[in-house]
């Protein structure tokens, strides 16, 4: 039985590197326990199943931590720079920035391109103007503005 287990982890092992799969899911297919936690021992007792090993890891982690008391905390001083104005933006300047639009570069992650923000610029400099003003008035960024298409590209070197 020993030798037909060293065989087959023998066959794991002389494929091809790149495509490990059948090893880990083997290697994982070998553990006793599913949940990824050994077999924990504390205060004289051994925990087996997860709800004891849950258990004594809360009671680890709760003990090494302490809890401050929150009653005399001092208030920082008062910053010594003055209070940032306001920003209102208005549509002329966002009508400027969208008639600068360089059109033979490429789309923005939106994929809307430069010809058309510049080809509609009286009527979208309104409305872009209102949604980044009420953005700065809420103090909130619209869900769909922190989404990003990230593409590295290679310049040179290795």
């Amino acid at each position: 039985m020993k030798q037909a287990h060293c065989d087959y982890l023998n066959n794991l092992f002389s494929e091809d590197d790149s495509n490990n799969k059948r090893l880990w899911r083997y290697l994982k297919g070998t553990r006793k326990d599913p949940s990824g936690v050994s077999t924990l021992a504390a205060d004289g007792k051994i925990g087996t199943d997860p709800s004891t090993k849950v258990d004594m890891l809360n009671h680890q982690f709760s003990s090494v931590f302490t809890r401050e008391n929150q009653t005399n905390i001092q208030l920082m001083n008062l910053s010594p720079y003055p209070e940032m104005p306001a920003i209102h933006v208005e549509s002329n300047g966002v009508l400027k920035l969208l008639n600068h639009l360089n059109q033979r570069k490429a789309n923005g992650p939106d994929n809307i391109p430069a010809v058309f923000l510049k080809t509609c610029v009286t009527e979208l400099a309104k409305m872009l103007s209102f949604i980044i003003q009420q953005s700065l008035v809420e103090q909130t960024i619209p869900e769909y503005w922190r989404k990003a298409l990230v593409t590295p590209a290679f310049k040179k070197g290795d």
